[in-house]
């Protein structure tokens, strides 16, 4: 660490000697060094570890190849990405309907699939726009939706309107970025005065990672494609150096069964379809069968509640606006 290295990531505004190193394992297998704001707990890959290309075009198309929503790593098409993720998408989408009017200019950074984007076109915005370097998830989203713009090119390399977007959002994009600097500059120059950001990203201090025994999850966490790991402390704090103000939350995508899995078997689900989705354990025919349904997602809601309370959720939520 030094402040060569803070400045190559947009923080230079903290010293380096404000990190420790951590000593830690990639979901690969490969050990590496974080090194974690000794105050705030924003966690940073060392650039030892950063995918070769990451620099370059790593993003259009070698990190879907490399990181699947299937565990034994085959691949899923752009298709596939759209119908699986369709609910946690739409509890995505119900953190910046809010923010949304008929008249509102619209941009997300970081399309991927469309899952998001898709739910504000059917709401029905002035104008829908996306930045989307994966080429074929850009033209998946070009070819199933008329009513859209989509920038196949990374944030960096888009000229986008100035102090025109009414709301900008990105979800689970910011920590693999390699500058933050860069990245929030763009935004706050395409959001208007009175416009709002949001930005999720995964949590530093998710309840797997800081409360849980699991000593595999430990190791699962952690990737190369993730340089950037955010606390709820250190995400608010970035974004008002770059000129936000707002509020953090937590959420979870993945559910109370899915940490019940981590608990008992100490390993990933199968797929990312048995990861997100709380089972459904009867036919559902008669009324008790409806009762023990039902209770499988009164314990989901009562867990989300529990962990979000303390800001442990799998994910980050920032919600603000320019200061």
């Amino acid at each position: 660490m030094n402040n060569e290295f803070l400045e190559l990531i947009g923080l230079d505004f903290y010293n380096s000697n404000d990190f420790i190193e951590k000593n830690i394992q990639l979901r690969n297998g490969d050990a590496a060094i974080l090194w974690v704001h000794k105050t705030n707990g924003h966690g940073v890959l060392d650039k030892k570890s950063w995918p070769e290309e990451i620099l370059n075009n790593y993003y259009e198309k070698t990190y879907r190849s490399e990181y699947s929503a299937n565990a034994d790593g085959t691949n899923f098409e752009s298709d596939s990405h759209f119908k699986l993720y369709k609910n946690v998408n739409k509890k995505q989408f119900d953190h910046i309907k809010e923010y949304l009017t008929k008249s509102s200019k619209y941009l997300e950074i970081g399309t991927s699939f469309g899952g998001i984007i898709s739910q504000v076109i059917d709401y029905g915005v002035e104008e829908c726009s996306g930045v989307e370097p994966n080429t074929s998830d850009a033209n998946y989203i070009k070819n199933k939706f008329n009513d859209i713009v989509i920038y196949n090119s990374k944030l960096e390399n888009t000229e986008l309107k100035i102090n025109y977007y009414d709301i900008i959002t990105s979800f689970e994009v910011l920590e693999h970025m390699v500058s933050v600097k860069s990245y929030l500059q763009s935004c706050f120059n395409a959001l208007n005065s009175t416009g709002n950001i949001v930005i999720e990203v995964p949590n530093h201090n998710d309840v797997l990672l800081s409360c849980y025994n699991s000593t595999k999850y430990k190791k699962f966490y952690y990737h190369n494609a993730h340089i950037h790991y955010f606390t709820d402390t250190s995400l608010t704090d970035i974004c008002k150096h770059y000129g936000f103000k707002g509020t953090v939350e937590s959420i979870q995508i993945y559910p109370f069964f899915n940490h019940i899995n981590w608990c008992i078997n100490n390993k990933p689900q199968p797929s990312a379809s048995d990861a997100i989705n709380t089972p459904i354990p009867t036919s559902g025919n008669t009324n008790i069968e409806k009762s023990i349904n039902k209770f499988y997602k009164d314990v989901e809601k009562m867990y989300d509640d529990l962990i979000n309370g303390f800001k442990l959720g799998g994910e980050l939520i920032f919600k603000g606006t320019k200061i």
